[in-house]
């Protein structure tokens, strides 16, 4: 979302058409803090990579942009330029009100503790259901083993 946000203030302090390559350029110096000109083949080519795939296609999905990957241009649109400061601005969270303050736990933490108490709890209805139901019992460990490998699938993906 942090690279998408770059996009967006990247290209609402432009007029008409970009090159992708400007883009990433753009976006590679601001999340490393160093200017253009200092900028890494590798970190520039990671970015440019992850705009081409996943980035600028989403946002065209989502009809902020024009994206002619074959051509390497991104055009705003109007819905970009109606939309550009509250997309540009980051989450407005002061450090008292933050998750980590709160608690000393990250969000990715509690989830992460949420789906081991699922299963957990999973777990123990699945032995109360054996005197039940083997069926029952073999759902409940199903349901289980399907959450957890969801939240290690979806942890593995994200960047």
């Amino acid at each position: 979302m942090e690279r998408e946000r770059l996009v967006v203030r990247y290209l609402s302090r432009r007029e008409g058409q970009v090159r992708m390559r400007a883009i990433a350029r753009s976006v590679a110096a601001a999340e490393s803090g160093t200017p253009i000109t200092d900028l890494s083949t590798g970190r520039y080519q990671r970015v440019y990579t992850a705009l081409y795939r996943t980035h600028l296609p989403r946002l065209d999905r989502a009809g902020l942009i024009e994206y002619e990957r074959e051509r390497g241009l991104v055009r705003p649109t109007a819905r970009l330029e109606r939309n550009a400061p509250v997309l540009e601005a980051p989450a407005a969270v002061d450090s008292s009100s933050a998750p980590e303050a709160r608690n000393g736990t990250k969000p990715s933490d509690r989830r992460e503790a949420y789906v081991a108490a699922f299963g957990l709890a999973g777990l123990a209805l699945s032995g109360a259901l054996v005197h039940l139901s083997l069926v029952a019992s073999v759902l409940v460990g199903g349901l289980v083993i399907i959450a957890f490998l969801y939240r290690t699938i979806a942890a593995a993906r994200t960047p």
